[in-house]
């Protein structure tokens, strides 16, 4: 994942379709999906939130052929 922060930093400021999705085994993180430039992937980054919302962390980023089964849109657009 070397040279591809740029990547990870695009889907979260602009998820595909402007969606989040709730993470299905921890409730205080959140999926975010940005297109993989060049290939038909997706790039998957996953942000951990502390209780009170306040600022989240990036815990693992990877290419993806798509969402995981039982993901469901938590947030209808970007929080920009």
């Amino acid at each position: 994942m070397a040279g591809k922060q740029q990547i990870v930093i695009e889907a979260i400021e602009h998820p595909v379709h402007d969606f989040i999705f709730q993470d299905n085994d921890y409730e205080n993180r959140e999926n975010y999906y940005g297109y993989f430039p060049g290939r038909k992937l997706f790039m998957k980054a996953v942000a951990e939130f502390p209780e009170d919302h306040s600022e989240g962390t990036i815990i693992t980023a990877f290419p993806t052929d798509g969402l995981k089964s039982g993901e469901k849109p938590i947030w209808p657009k970007s929080r920009d």
